[in-house]
C-alpha cells in the first residue's frame, strides 16, 4: 500500500474522526479538555507520547500483541486483520461490510478512540468498491519503544544458555578432507580458487554465517512449522524473528509461552510444533537454551561478531610459522574477521592460512583497535611481516589488485597514447609511467603498435 503514515494521519484528522472520536481521543490521551478538543490537537500530538503510557496500559494482552504484529509488518492493514482478535462476527459469507462492519466498530472503541491506531480510505485500492473495504489502518511507529513487553512473564536470568555450533563445525570439517572437497550433505562450505572461505557464494562473515543457519532452520523445520493464513500473517520463522528478537539479553522464553503470539501472527491454519521448531533452532546455532525450574527456555545467539571468551591463540592455530588454523576450534567471530584479510589451502587434510596485503590494509585499522586480532596477528610470523610492512608504508604505498603499470619513453607516444586514452580509466604518472586497469592491457599495446612502436613486458 503506496501510503505512508503522516498522510493517514492528516486524513484521519481531517476527513475521518466525528467529534465524538476526537473527544474520546483527547480525553484518554490527556490531549486537553472535552471542551477544547478538537481534530488538529489530535493530529499535532498523537505520535507523541503524551498519554500514551496510560492508554497502552488499559489493553488486554491480546491487544498489544496486536500492535506488536501491525509494528512488524510496517505496513497498513484493512479492517479485515483485525477479524482475529475481535468477537464481533459478522456473517461468514456476506459482503465486505457484513463480515466487518462489526469489528470495525468494535476496534474503534479499542483502538482507535484510545488513540492508539490510526486510519483512513485509501484511494490506492482501485479494485475495492465499499468505503469499509477502502479502509486501511496502521500503529504510528512512534509507540514501538513504549509498547510492554510481548510476553507477560519471561524468565530472567544471567545464566549462560547452551549453544550448539556441531553442524557448522562439520562443515567446516569436510573442507580439510583428503580430496579437499566439502561434505556431499552440504556444499555451502568451501573453499574457492581464489583461497578465500565462503558460504555459497558470498564470503565467510557473520552476516552470511547467520543468513545460511536461517536458510537450514528453515527447510528442516519446513513439516513442523505449521500453515500460516495467506493474508495479513507472517509465516512461523518470520515471526519467531520477531518475537525472540523482542526479549531483553537476561530473559529468556520457553515454547509453551510463544504460543499466544505465534497464534496471532500467524493466524495458523496448521499449528506447529513449536517445541521441535525450537530444538531445530538450538541445533542451527540460532538459538541458545538453558533449563530452569518452570522448564526449558530458549533464547537468539547473540553471537555480535566478538568471541565469547578470551581463546587463547594456541588453542586453534596448531602451528604459527606455517599459520596451520583448527577450523574445528578456531571461535567463529574469529574466523569470520580473519578471513577477511587471510588466504587459505588445504594440505595433507590441514588448512593453512596466508596473508593477503590487501585485505590486510583494508582492515589495518581494525587489527590495531581489536586486542585479540591484533594477538592473533603477532601469533603468526607471516602475518606479522605483513602487518609491519603495512604500518611502515601506512599513508605512503596504495596497494591494488589488477592493475598495470607501464612505461613510455618516448614523448610523441606519450602525447598521442593522452589524446587516444582520454576517456578510459588510464592515470598518467610522473616520468612517462601509466596505470590501468588490467582489462584495458589489449587495447593500449594495440595503440602501442598501432603508431609504429614495440611493446616490452617485465615480469616484476
Amino acid at each position: 500500500m503506496d501510503v505512508n503514515q503522516a498522510d493517514i494521519i492528516k486524513k484521519m484528522c481531517r476527513n475521518e474522526l466525528t467529534q465524538t472520536d476526537v473527544k474520546a481521543i483527547c480525553r484518554f490521551r490527556e490531549f486537553s479538555s472535552p471542551q477544547s478538543a478538537s481534530a488538529e490537537i489530535v493530529e499535532a500530538l498523537i505520535t507523541s507520547d503524551v498519554g500514551l503510557k496510560s492508554a497502552l496500559n488499559s489493553l488486554t494482552r491480546e491487544e498489544v500483541l496486536m500492535l506488536h504484529f501491525l509494528l512488524a509488518r510496517n505496513e497498513p492493514v484493512d479492517i479485515s486483520a483485525f477479524a482475529r482478535i475481535s468477537n464481533q462476527e459478522g456473517y461468514k459469507y456476506g459482503t465486505f461490510a457484513q463480515q466487518y462492519q462489526k469489528v470495525f466498530q468494535d476496534i474503534k472503541q479499542r483502538f482507535i478512540r484510545k488513540g492508539l491506531l490510526a486510519f483512513c480510505q485509501g484511494p490506492f485500492q482501485f479494485d475495492k468498491k465499499t468505503k469499509l473495504e477502502k479502509i486501511c489502518l496502521l500503529v504510528p511507529v512512534e509507540f514501538q519503544a513504549h509498547l510492554p513487553g510481548m510476553f507477560e512473564r519471561p524468565v530472567t536470568s544471567d545464566q549462560k544458555g547452551s549453544v550448539s555450533e556441531d553442524r557448522i563445525r562439520k562443515l567446516l570439517a569436510g573442507i580439510s578432507r583428503p580430496d579437499g572437497k566439502p561434505l556431499k550433505q552440504d556444499s555451502a562450505f568451501n573453499i574457492d580458487q581464489d583461497g578465500c572461505l565462503k558460504i555459497g557464494n558470498s564470503s565467510f562473515g557473520i552476516s552470511s554465517l547467520e543468513s545460511w543457519q536461517y536458510r537450514q532452520w528453515k527447510t528442516e523445520a519446513a513439516k513442523d512449522m505449521g500453515v500460516a493464513a495467506h493474508l495479513y500473517s507472517l509465516d512461523c520463522l518470520s515471526a519467531l524473528k520477531v518475537l525472540f528478537a523482542s526479549l531483553k539479553p537476561d530473559e529468556w522464553i520457553d515454547p509453551e509461552q510463544l504460543k499466544p503470539a505465534l497464534d496471532l501472527f500467524c493466524n495458523f491454519r496448521k499449528q506447529p510444533d513449536i517445541d521441535r521448531v525450537c530444538r531445530l533452532g538450538w541445533e542451527m546455532g540460532i538459538l541458545e537454551t538453558a533449563s530452569f525450574e518452570t522448564g526449558t527456555g530458549y533464547r537468539l545467539h547473540r553471537r555480535m561478531g566478538e568471541p565469547s571468551g578470551d581463546t587463547p591463540e594456541k588453542h586453534y592455530v596448531t602451528d604459527p610459522e606455517s599459520a596451520c588454523i583448527d577450523f574445528n576450534k578456531i571461535p567463529l567471530p574469529v574466523l569470520a574477521q580473519f578471513s577477511k584479510m587471510a588466504r587459505y589451502r588445504v594440505e595433507n587434510k590441514q588448512i593453512f592460512a596466508a596473508p593477503d596485503p590487501v585485505m590486510m590494509g583494508r582492515h589495518l585499522q581494525d587489527i590495531q583497535d581489536t586486542p585479540w586480532l591484533f594477538r592473533l596477528i603477532h601469533h603468526l610470523p607471516a602475518f606479522t611481516n605483513v602487518f609491519q610492512q603495512l604500518e611502515k608504508n601506512r599513508g605512503k604505498e596504495i596497494i591494488h589488485r589488477n592493475l598495470l603499470v607501464a612505461q613510455i619513453k618516448h614523448i610523441g607516444l606519450q602525447a598521442s597514447l593522452e589524446k587516444a586514452l582520454s576517456n578510459e580509466d588510464v592515470l598518467f604518472l610522473p616520468n612517462g609511467f601509466i596505470a590501468f586497469p588490467k582489462g584495458l592491457e589489449n587495447m593500449i599495446e594495440k595503440a602501442v603498435v598501432h603508431q609504429g612502436f614495440a611493446v616490452k613486458h617485465v615480469t616484476p
